[in-house]
């Protein structure tokens, strides 16, 4: 009877270990969800942007400069771009 009664409190014991993990994984998965949310928001006011500023070109074109990226990204990036896309550096 006694390793039965251990054996059940081991389990209960597992249970509540198991239950606080849970918790704290979905709060976890919730603020990641909330932060990736906040950044597609930001992303999508930059594509309406975007957007709006390619509707009022005289030739729907506009030049986009890379954000700073190490020299070596920018040299491979340069090297195989398409031959319409112009690459030019941001300077802050």
């Amino acid at each position: 009877m006694d390793e039965i009664t251990a054996s059940i409190d081991r389990y209960l014991t597992a249970l509540d270990t198991a239950d606080r993990q849970e918790s704290e994984r979905k709060q976890l998965t919730t603020a990641r969800l909330h932060e990736n949310i906040a950044a597609l928001k930001v992303r999508m006011r930059e594509l309406e942007d975007i957007r709006s500023r390619l509707k009022h070109a005289p030739d729907q074109q506009v030049s986009m400069p890379l954000p700073k990226v190490g020299l070596a990204r920018l040299t491979s990036f340069a090297t195989h771009a398409p031959a319409n896309v112009n690459v030019r550096q941001e300077n802050d």
